[in-house]
Order: C-alpha cells, then sequence, then structure tokens
C-alpha cells in the first residue's frame, strides 16, 4: 500500500504529524537533558521527521528504516545532502544487527 502512497505521501499532511512528533521528542529530550549522537527512525516514510531532526540537530547521525522501498527512494532523494543519514529497508536492518524482531509502537 505505501509504494503506491510514497510519490504523494507528503502532500497527504504528513508534514503536520511530524511537527507534533517532533514536539514530543523535543519535550522528551529538554525534559531529560539529553543530546543525542543519533536517532533511529523505525517507519521513516518519506524522511520528513529525519529532515527536520536534522536542521535542529547538526552533526547528528540519522537512521531512517522502512519496509517500503518506494518510501525508502522519496526519503534518499529528500535527504541526499545530508551526508549524515542513512536510509534503509528494514530487511538490511536485520541483516546489520543480526536482530530477529521489529516492534514499533505508536
Amino acid at each position: 500500500m505505501y509504494n503506491k502512497l510514497a510519490n504523494f505521501y507528503d502532500e497527504l499532511g504528513w508534514a503536520e504529524n511530524a511537527s507534533l512528533e517532533l514536539d514530543i521528542i523535543n519535550n522528551v529530550l529538554i525534559e531529560n537533558n539529553f543530546v543525542p549522537e543519533s536517532y533511529l527512525d523505525l517507519g521513516c516514510g518519506t524522511g520528513e521527521l529525519i529532515k527536520v531532526l536534522n536542521e535542529m540537530h547538526d552533526g547528528c547521525h540519522f537512521t531512517g528504516v522502512d519496509i517500503s522501498e518506494d518510501m525508502i527512494n522519496v526519503a534518499k532523494k529528500k535527504l541526499k545532502d545530508n551526508k549524515c543519514n542513512k536510509i534503509v529497508r528494514v530487511e538490511v536492518l536485520f541483516n546489520e544487527n543480526k536482530s530477529k524482531y521489529l516492534w514499533k509502537n505508536y
């Protein structure tokens, strides 16, 4: 399903959801006085959240993971100028880390 939506997914209002997630992430970081060196975005979609976080946290490493090859391709195009990002299909994450299971709750 997401492969079919990838090319116009952002136009469906995802940027607004990314802003809400960004507020939550920043509140948690501020409350805990924590400055991360890296982020892992599971279900990164078109990379909108990574794009915004990258602008706020210069030099931080971001890894985006998604199951949809088309979403990954859109994210890679969107983030092509950001050298500290890695955008991969979920299978690559499993192969690199020898993980067997992935769970995302929201």
